[in-house]
Formats: structure tokens, sequence, C-alpha cells
């Protein structure tokens, strides 16, 4: 899959000549494509090892900038 330019700047983080994502931005990732990560019990590992780190209005902000859906799910009932 290739990424739109607008997602891709969504939090980028220049490390040399290359960018990288922050923890929130790469836990939404994983959870958009889980089988990229090793499937659900590894992404269930990571979320629960990032859980004390992160902060669910940040979540929610980038879910939005990204039209992760399925993260916004709960905000729209």
């Amino acid at each position: 899959m290739i990424e739109s330019p607008e997602k891709l700047n969504v939090v980028r983080i220049a490390q040399g000549d290359a960018y990288i994502s922050d923890l929130h931005r790469t836990i939404l990732d994983a959870a958009h494509r889980p089988r990229l990560v090793g499937g659900a019990e590894v992404l269930a590992g990571a979320f629960a090892a990032a859980a004390p780190h992160l902060k669910p209005d940040i979540l929610i902000a980038y879910a939005r900038r990204l039209g992760y859906a399925a993260a916004l799910g709960a905000e729209r009932r």
C-alpha cells in the first residue's frame, strides 16, 4: 500500500536522512494493519506495553488526521 503524502506527514520526526513516527502513530499504524506486525497477539502485547505512555486525546487526534475510521468507531456512536 502506498501512503498519501498527507498521511506520511502526520507526525513525522526527522532522524538523520529518514523520518520516524512517535509511539502514538506507531500503535495506530499497527492497529490499522495488524498482519504487518505479526497479528493480533503481537499487537495486543505492543499495546499493553505502550499503554502507560499513550494519551487517548493524542490517539484520537492522530486517528482523525489519518482517517482510521475503526479507531474512531466508539466516538461516532
